[in-house]
């Protein structure tokens, strides 16, 4: 299933991110063209969209992705070294356990400090870059759908 809880490996979040599209598409006027931005470390989310909206027969899409925007890109060895299924597998085990309930309390405390923390340590080189809603954004994102969206900041 497409909608399967958690995204494990790029196919997972692509081919889940894909039907997303189509969906919109099926509930809307018809998309011109298809274009996705990506930030840092889902860049191969990104390119394996792109890749497979070209496939006519299995790509639900009308249109296929014409535009990939990469922001950020990762080092290189990002796109070369593979992640170990397994311990991907056994790191959400832990994260979807008691751990994870945990860390997830600690993460959206105080209205998602510690995501400001981390996003000022890690995803930017100037804090001021990310602006002033960026917190509250992240911390609106992070509780939204009754918790579930805890697998995709996990994945972040």
């Amino acid at each position: 299933s497409l909608t399967h809880l958690p995204l494990l490996n790029i196919s997972d979040w692509s081919h889940q991110l894909i039907q997303l599209m189509a969906t919109t598409e099926a509930s809307q006027d018809p998309v011109d063209r298809w274009c996705v931005v990506a930030n840092g470390g889902c860049s191969p989310i990104a390119l394996q969209m792109a890749a497979l909206s070209l496939d006519d027969e299995s790509c639900p899409l009308s249109k296929p992705v014409s535009n990939v925007i990469i922001s950020s890109s990762p080092r290189l060895p990002f796109f070369l070294n593979s992640s170990d299924p397994t311990r991907v597998a056994k790191a959400y085990q832990r994260l979807c356990g008691a751990v994870g309930r945990i860390f997830w309390w600690y993460a959206c405390r105080k209205q998602g400090r510690f995501i400001q923390t981390f996003s000022e340590k890690n995803l930017v080189a100037d804090p001021s870059n990310l602006g002033g809603t960026w917190r509250t954004n992240c911390y609106r994102t992070a509780i939204a759908s009754g918790g579930f969206s805890r697998y995709s900041t996990f994945a972040f």
